[in-house]
């Protein structure tokens, strides 16, 4: 009797509790079965991703993201929806990623990766990376999350000004390219924590040498789940913007 019915299309119902209904209704509820599905927490996050897209898929399939958003609710989806609603992001990013299908908040989620895990140690692959991600900012505390979060937001501030309208995105004659996410989570990983180029644009021509250098387009471009590619762009991206370590 604490909840009742609601946008219901069998709108008679709409206002109703369960001790409201007619008897015939409370019973097909009462006697409805309910599938359970408890995962122990040694399973990997690959096959809970598995698990949950199968139970899911009688709709609209849904991506990666989404997935991630549905099995790790808490202070790690809190904090990818206001970083990627901030105006440092969106600055950032031109505006050019859509809100649509969280690929805002999976964007955010890879900068913040690459320099919250060790690849080391924790990279298998790039789903396992970003749901490890997740899985230990749910657990963090909460100095610790408003520590990542003032952070990234003055690292997606220092690119917007640094690099301008080239931002993340691979430098062209001519044209606009879309967002790269490749190239987002390499130079956010190099800029954070800097504090090199402090004036706007003055970052524009070391950031063209970098994605317009062959070994780094081909780690940006191609197979960039690889754990050895990874590595190299962003080996590239710091080398060019803070020197090397």
């Amino acid at each position: 009797g604490q909840y009742r019915l609601s946008s219901l299309k069998r709108t008679k119902l709409n206002g109703l509790s369960f001790n409201a209904l007619d008897q015939r209704l409370r019973t097909r509820i009462e006697d409805r079965r309910l599938n359970y599905y408890v995962l122990k927490p040694s399973v990997p996050p690959s096959l809970v991703h598995d698990i949950f897209d199968r139970i899911n898929s009688g709709g609209m399939p849904l991506n990666r993201q989404e997935i991630r958003n549905g099995i790790y609710q808490g202070k790690s989806t809190q904090l990818l929806n206001e970083l990627a609603e901030s105006d440092a992001f969106l600055a950032a990013t031109g505006g050019g990623i859509s809100k649509r299908r969280m690929r805002d908040r999976e964007l955010v989620l890879r900068c913040l990766a690459v320099v919250l895990a060790d690849i080391d140690t924790d990279y298998r692959s790039m789903d396992d990376f970003l749901a490890t991600t997740m899985k230990r900012l749910n657990t963090a505390s909460d100095a610790h999350i408003r520590s990542v979060h003032e952070e990234a937001h003055k690292t997606f501030e220092r690119c917007a000004r640094a690099f301008g309208d080239l931002c993340f995105r691979f430098a062209t004659e001519g044209r606009r390219t879309p967002v790269n996410a490749s190239i987002a989570e390499a130079v956010f990983a190099a800029m954070w924590g800097s504090e090199a180029f402090p004036q706007p644009g003055s970052g524009q021509e070391a950031y063209a040498q970098i994605v317009r250098s062959e070994k780094f387009i081909d780690a940006a471009r191609a197979a960039t789940g690889d754990k050895l590619r990874l590595r190299t762009r962003l080996g590239l991206a710091r080398e060019a913007l803070r020197g090397p370590l």
